[in-house]
């Protein structure tokens, strides 16, 4: 249950809670709890079954793909004021998760039980609205990361996702490893290819963390061309041969 203060913190960051109606307001108070999570925890695993519906409040999470090989790439980075669309699809379908989710920060979640889930997102358009948004909103992100994955070469991803989590004095507070899991390949490429920038001068590694030295220098790789369609469906036709 919900205290007064929680109650105003939720609607605070999920505005559209409040239009639900009286009744089912009530009910969302009474069954919903707060949860904390440590930095590095697991917020649930790929095959389990999902009883809750999560709600991002403050900090943020992955949520990852694992192949066989183990290489790992993040799916969706779940932020403050938003949902976790493989929560949504798990509970919409009652399927177990296709994902494993970890707590990137320190975070708080509103933990929505599965029975209300399901009891709101039947009689409330309100919910179905704010879980839909979301879901619509992601959709054409999986999409380009997509287009990245298949067109796009290593280093270019790895320039751009550098460029983008930078701070505005070039820090980027990641290892290899979390950079590679970013991009969809392994820390050994990541690791190769910033050894290659760092001799260049454009970036300065350290433990747990990229300087980045000359953004100029990276944004080049993103204005260089990537594999066209074409090109990619030869290579791949090549691969199978």
């Amino acid at each position: 249950m919900l205290s007064p203060e929680q109650v105003t913190r939720v609607y605070s960051a999920f505005p559209t809670l409040q239009y639900l109606s009286a009744t089912d307001r009530k009910y969302l108070e009474a069954s919903t709890t707060i949860a904390t999570f440590e930095r590095g925890a697991t917020l649930f695993r790929i095959g389990d079954t999902c009883t809750a519906f999560l709600l991002c409040l403050t900090g943020s999470y992955n949520v990852m793909s694992t192949a066989r090989n183990n290489r790992q790439l993040v799916l969706q980075t779940v932020l403050p004021g938003a949902t976790c669309a493989v929560s949504t699809l798990a509970l919409v379908n009652g399927r177990p998760y296709l994902a494993t989710a970890v707590a990137t920060t320190k975070l708080e979640c509103i933990v929505i039980s599965e029975t209300t889930f399901a009891t709101l997102f039947n009689s409330s358009p309100q919910l179905r609205r704010l879980v839909m948004d979301d879901y619509l909103t992601l959709l054409p992100c999986v999409l380009r990361l997509l287009e990245q994955l298949a067109f796009s070469r290593v280093d270019q991803r790895l320039a751009g996702s550098l460029l983008a989590q930078a701070s505005p004095s070039g820090h980027v507070g990641k290892t290899h490893q979390q950079i590679a899991t970013d991009i969809g390949t392994v820390r050994e490429i990541v690791t190769h290819q910033l050894s290659d920038w760092s001799h260049a001068g454009w970036v300065k590694t350290k433990r747990g963390a990229v300087q980045i030295l000359n953004r100029g220098a990276l944004s080049g790789y993103l204005a260089e061309p990537s594999l066209s369609r074409e090109q990619h469906h030869v290579l791949l036709t090549a691969r199978l041969i």
